[in-house]
């Protein structure tokens, strides 16, 4: 199943490999940037968010390389999860991410929140 084939598909219906797959574009600088694009978008989603992928999304989100789309996707792609663990606590066993992983992902966006040189899309 190609990308844009997993985008159009709800995510309750992926194939089992489909997080790895994200996981190996967002990891492959080399990848279309498209591509990454669409993958850190659907990475957020909660049949594959893990704390690799949250690794993955947060070495984007700080690669000044990227393009502020690409950064900007990344932090909202982690939006969800982290409302989430608010929301239930990290007690919940349906947080699919780590009290570290949230832990990287707040200090991380504070980082970047606090960097006045970071564009504003990616900070917002």
């Amino acid at each position: 199943m190609d990308l844009n084939t997993l985008k159009q598909t709800p995510p309750w219906e992926w194939p089992h490999d489909a997080g790895p797959r994200l996981l190996d574009i967002l990891q492959n600088g080399r990848a279309a940037v498209q591509d990454r694009l669409v993958a850190a978008e659907l990475a957020g989603h909660f049949t594959v968010i893990n704390d690799a992928l949250v690794e993955a999304l947060l070495s984007i989100l700080r690669d000044r390389a990227a393009s502020e789309n690409l950064r900007s996707t990344a932090a909202t792609a982690m939006g969800a999860v982290l409302e989430h663990a608010d929301l239930d606590g990290l007690d919940d066993p349906s947080v699919p991410i780590s009290k570290a992983t949230v832990d990287k992902i707040q200090d991380a966006m504070e980082a970047l929140y606090r960097d006045a040189s970071v564009p504003k899309a990616v900070r917002r």
